[in-house]
């Protein structure tokens, strides 16, 4: 009798009506969409088996036996249904669960890509678009890379394992992520993605790390959030000088235990340090700070400080800041500084003077929404036809 757990469990599903979700997949777990009710899977694969769970479900997972049993499914149908669409499956069977590359090529090929010069981080579209004062990067030049088009190349690091010679364990470059200038809108065949991809990655996909500083003794702080972009905008946010401070992205990952040892790792490395967790403010980020405070608490005997971004995530906090200048940020002093600006428009005659403010406006309502009250205000001044409502 077939094992049917070591059936291609991606190519089942997408047999039987889910759909490849091209942003969210990477080589070694591809994520599927069943889009009647928009149920997100990410299958992976041990050893000969492939096993799925689902990140919005804690006790959705397991094989297709499993899978099945969940929903009440009848295995023999979803089975067939894959036998007799093998052509449809095998437009897919090549991209994922090949074998990983070597760990050595992986490190030889970020070896190979270009360092970034001080001139280099001005010129970055990137670090301008996400709104960082170039003084402040500086100090992370030399952990900074790129690529022939000017992308940022951001290092992705992990544990090694121990080994039978009793090596200590030591932290080592999996892999390493593009950050892009331009996100990519189109597929290699020229279809439309559902979302912009605005990273690749390359390797292993696990903590991305950067510091400014090689010593441990002399880092003050640990910033972890789901996005390096995130990082680096709460330290320069809170001033924390880059040569004292270790940057850590969870690069997305959908199960946090896989980075669980590779963070405490470093977590032990700097005992002293202050860590701050920074996770989007949603019901995933707060799901991830829950998750990460327990597990920091358990390991350290202390409390990490968070950061719940006021906005969607830490870098739209510094868009913000960066246009209102406003060292506390919250309902009141967010909304009373955007009534004073409608109130400024209102009166003012100066056209330069009025396209800034309304520049501004839009702005930052695109990343954190007017209050219904300031709307108001500025749709009822008197104003050309050709600006629309807030």
């Amino acid at each position: 009798m077939q094992d049917l757990t070591k059936l291609p469990l991606h190519e089942v599903l997408l047999a039987n009506g889910y759909k490849l979700d091209r942003v969210k997949s990477s080589k070694m777990y591809p994520c599927l969409v069943n889009v009647d009710n928009n149920e997100r899977l990410i299958v992976s694969k041990k050893g000969e088996n492939y096993l799925y769970f689902n990140p919005n479900d804690e006790t959705d997972r397991g094989n297709i036996l499993s899978f099945v049993r969940i929903r009440g499914l009848d295995i023999k149908e979803l089975v067939a249904n894959y036998d007799t669409n093998i052509t449809l499956a095998n437009e897919y069977k090549h991209q994922f669960f090949t074998h990983k590359q070597d760990s050595h090529q992986i490190i030889k090929a970020y070896k190979a890509l270009s360092n970034i010069t001080q001139e280099d981080i001005a010129q970055i579209p990137l670090f301008k678009q996400k709104g960082f004062d170039i003084e402040y990067l500086k100090p992370l030049q030399h952990t900074f890379k790129k690529d022939e088009h000017g992308n940022i190349v951001i290092p992705n690091f992990k544990l090694s394992s121990d080994d039978k010679n009793y090596n200590p364990k030591i932290m080592f470059i999996c892999g390493y992520t593009k950050r892009l200038n331009y996100p990519i809108t189109k597929d290699k065949q020229g279809v439309e993605l559902t979302r912009p991809l605005k990273s690749l990655q390359y390797g292993n996909k696990s903590l991305e790390i950067l510091s400014g500083n090689k010593n441990p003794a002399l880092i003050k702080n640990i910033i972890i959030s789901e996005n390096i972009i995130d990082s680096l905008s709460l330290g320069q946010m809170k001033n924390i000088p880059p040569q004292e401070c270790v940057f850590i992205s969870t690069a997305g990952n959908f199960n946090i235990k896989t980075l669980e040892e590779s963070m405490l790792y470093i977590l032990d490395k700097a005992p002293n340090a202050r860590i701050t967790l920074a996770f989007d403010n949603d019901t995933k980020g707060q799901s991830y700070t829950q998750e990460m405070e327990k597990n920091i608490l358990t390991h350290t005997k202390k409390l990490p400080y968070i950061y719940k971004p006021f906005s969607k995530d830490c870098n739209d906090d510094l868009k913000i800041r960066n246009i209102t200048d406003l060292k506390t940020l919250n309902q009141e002093t967010y909304q009373g500084w955007a009534e004073a600006k409608i109130l400024k428009y209102r009166v003012s005659n100066d056209t330069n003077t009025r396209a800034l403010i309304l520049h501004h406006l839009r702005k930052l309502h695109s990343l954190k929404p007017l209050n219904e009250a300031n709307r108001n205000l500025f749709n009822t001044i008197k104003k050309h036809a050709s600006i629309k409502l807030l």
